[in-house]
């Protein structure tokens, strides 16, 4: 059999090979993960858990690992209906932006730019980045750590288990005010330390229509388990963390071209990577005050 008559024999097979790459191509990243904890709400938006935060996993590098890891991302909707849903290498900066890293953020410095500067932006220029969709790229921050689940009323099934956990700044500020007390009457606490840290009462609620977590709070110190054999097994089980922040993690941390396909696709832009990169960057830093400072509007987004 020839080639052509091959050709002609396979095509509906080529067809539907063709038609499965492309639906994976178009189609978002998926961040469905098990190893992943989440709180299931009330109608009312409520929910009350107890959790405990866990220490550095066995193995884990003392002096450069940590119990909790910082990550950001970027969730744009385009006007075609497609999204981009992808990891910023901003993270791998301590949330410095590089231009030429990431189309979302090259994509807000640029707009920055054209008002004048981040530092010269008005709030209602910020809330158009913001947004997440149309012009908006907005950088969500949020951090990792693991988790043993004390007691979680509406899922049981997770009782006792060791998860990863994913949330934004509001829980974060409530572990650093634990480690870091605001008062002199008020001891410092180890969240993480499995024999003299604390529990943790995650409180949720609903306030002007936002999820809300001002309610929850540390118990008194205790040992998270009165066994410790039963404590060294749940110490056993932890993730080891370095995944989020490893450079050489491609599955997260992309290459720019990558990126730039999946945000031509979002956007329906149909040049080639090598046209639509801007040519020029203005680095946030140059607008006349630090990254960290003219970027920190992007770290209030919604955390769930």
């Amino acid at each position: 059999m020839s080639n052509f008559a091959a050709l002609k024999k396979k095509t509906k097979a080529n067809f539907s090979t063709l038609q499965k790459k492309i639906e994976a191509e178009a189609a978002p990243n998926s961040y469905a993960d098990d190893r992943f904890w989440t709180f299931k709400a009330s109608p009312e938006g409520n929910a009350q858990v107890t959790l405990r935060f866990l220490p550095l996993w066995d193995g884990a590098d003392e002096s450069s690992d940590t119990p909790i890891v910082k990550v950001m991302s970027h969730g744009v909707k385009g006007k075609t209906g497609q999204w981009y849903i992808e990891d910023c290498p901003s993270a791998l900066n301590g949330g410095k932006i590089v231009p030429g890293e990431c189309p979302a953020c090259d994509a807000n410095n640029v707009y920055a730019d054209s008002k004048g500067g981040w530092a010269n932006m008005s709030d209602q220029d910020r809330n158009v980045l913001r947004s997440g969709g149309e012009e908006g790229q907005g950088r969500r921050t949020q951090y990792v750590a693991n988790i043993f689940v004390v007691n979680d009323p509406a899922q049981p099934e997770n009782n006792g288990t060791v998860r990863l956990w994913k949330f934004g700044p509001q829980i974060k500020s409530l572990i650093d005010g634990a480690i870091f007390p605001e008062f002199d009457d008020q001891k410092p606490l180890d969240p993480f330390d499995l024999f003299n840290g604390a529990n943790f009462k995650l409180r949720v609620k609903k306030v002007a229509g936002q999820t809300n977590y001002d309610s929850s709070s540390f118990d008194k110190p205790s040992q998270l388990l009165a066994d410790e054999g039963e404590l060294e097994k749940a110490w056993l089980k932890e993730y080891n963390l370095f995944e989020f922040i490893n450079p050489e993690n491609t599955s997260r941390y992309k290459p720019l071209a990558d990126l730039q396909k999946r945000w031509n696709i979002m956007k329906d832009i149909k040049a080639p990577v090598s046209e639509i990169i801007p040519e020029k960057i203005v680095p946030v830093a140059d607008a006349g005050t630090s990254v960290e400072a003219d970027d920190s509007f992007f770290d209030d987004l919604l955390e769930e």
